[in-house]
């Protein structure tokens, strides 16, 4: 199982927020659904809403998304 994160860099600094994380997941699975993804090497390929995959941010079994604050 992998764990996915939606983060906002707020200020230079990464912060998780309930909103964005709920919105995120959302527009997540809507994505991998419409593009048929199957493999967590095409979802760290996605890009949406302004978020992008974060190696920097991601670890083992968890997979972090990050955008910049609007």
């Amino acid at each position: 199982m992998v764990k996915i994160v939606f983060m906002e860099n707020r200020n230079g600094k990464p912060k998780v927020h309930s909103t964005i994380s709920k919105k995120g997941r959302g527009r997540l699975i809507s994505l991998m659904a419409e593009k048929q993804i199957e493999t967590i090497e095409q979802i760290k390929h996605l890009t949406f809403d302004g978020f992008q995959s974060s190696p920097e941010l991601s670890q083992y079994q968890t997979l972090t998304f990050i955008r910049e604050q609007e």
